[in-house]
């Protein structure tokens, strides 16, 4: 970015995680790794990102063809299809922590990717007091949980 037009906060990061239904057997796991995803049903949201799709494709340099049961590009859906049982997805642990309400099985996975969050705003702008304490509030939401560690 160009520093004589914007300025900017990093906001958090994030790794990938796993999340499944309670009952699958990746609950007595630590970390989930590709070769896992062998036989699974996938839920994958947002196929179009090469973050996503790392898994995935080293399932696919094994020789082996991942079961994608829906693919959408809608962060939310995955949890209702994953708490109904239907296959586990692989999200970032920041998207992954929106769905608490659900109960779903939340564990690491290598590889993964590392997702930077960063606020940008137009170099030199006067923020109202409203917009700081949003930016404050943002900064404090995505910094709640220390990231997920690998494997």
């Amino acid at each position: 970015m160009d520093p004589s037009l914007f300025e900017w906060a990093p906001l958090g990061s994030a790794r990938n995680v796993c999340i499944f239904h309670p009952d699958h057997r990746f609950s007595k796991r630590t970390c989930i790794e590709a070769h896992d995803l062998a036989g699974e049903t996938i839920v994958d949201i947002d196929p179009q990102f090469a973050a996503h799709q790392m898994n995935f494709n080293a399932l696919r340099f094994a020789g082996v063809e991942p079961d994608i049961l829906v693919e959408f590009d809608c962060n939310g859906h995955e949890a209702g299809y994953v708490s109904a049982g239907l296959g586990i997805s692989i999200t970032n642990e920041i998207i992954a922590r929106e769905y608490a309400a659900f109960h779903l099985g939340i564990k690491p996975v290598e590889p993964s990717a590392l997702y930077h969050y960063v606020a940008i705003w137009q170099k030199d702008r006067a923020f109202s007091s409203a917009l700081n304490v949003s930016l404050e509030a943002i900064i404090v939401a995505f910094s709640k949980q220390p990231p997920a560690r690998g494997c």
